[in-house]
Parts: structure tokens; sequence; C-alpha cells
């Protein structure tokens, strides 16, 4: 019987590690709203866990956001456990205002309002 040779996977073909996305997102900041009507928990290989948002601004316009936050993060996870479908789409939009908070050891994060 031949032994049958084992060929290696390239790295690249794994998938892992590639751009899923290639749309230009803002980075949520505080002072900002937004009108939420769809989220996204996404893994980083850097950043860990990390939220994707679809939705307006207060003006109406189409805003496509994201936060490395963990406490937004954190938030949005809840938001899709009470309210999300297994697209991550909302029941109802949710109008959220970002703030920034200071800890008990004096840094700052942001948090939903």
């Amino acid at each position: 019987m031949s032994e049958q040779k084992i060929l290696p996977v390239s790295f690249a073909d794994t998938g892992i590690g590639t751009i899923t996305e290639h749309e230009e997102r803002t980075q949520l900041k505080s002072g900002m709203n937004i009108v939420i009507a769809k989220i996204e928990i996404r893994t980083s290989r850097k950043y860990g866990k990390y939220a994707v948002f679809d939705g307006e601004s207060l003006e109406g316009e189409e805003l496509k956001a994201f936060s490395m936050s963990q406490v937004i993060t954190a938030q949005s996870v809840e938001l899709l456990e009470k309210y999300g479908d297994e697209s991550g789409t909302l029941a109802n939009p949710i109008l959220a205002s970002i703030i920034s908070v200071k800890s008990a050891e004096g840094r700052y994060y942001l948090s939903f309002a």
C-alpha cells in the first residue's frame, strides 16, 4: 500500500483573518446620537470583541458605526438578546446617546445613555 502524502493548507486558504467588510464605518464618540437598527458583534484577533452598528443619525442620514468600547459592546450584546433577531436586526430601532463616564479609578469609558 502506498503512503498518501498530506499537503499543507496555506493560512490564506483557511479564511482566518480575512477582512469580511470593506465598508467604511464611523467610530462612536462621546456626544454622538444614533438610532440603531442593527447590531453585529464581531471578533478581532487584535482587539477582541467589538460592536458594529447600522442605523441613522438624528437628521435621518444613514450611519454605519463601530465601537471598541467593552462597555458599549456588552450593552450591545444585551440589546441583541432582548430585542434582536438572528440577523442582528432589532425589533424596534433604539435611540442611543454616547456618553463618557469616569470610573472610580479615574479612567474614562464610553457608554450608552
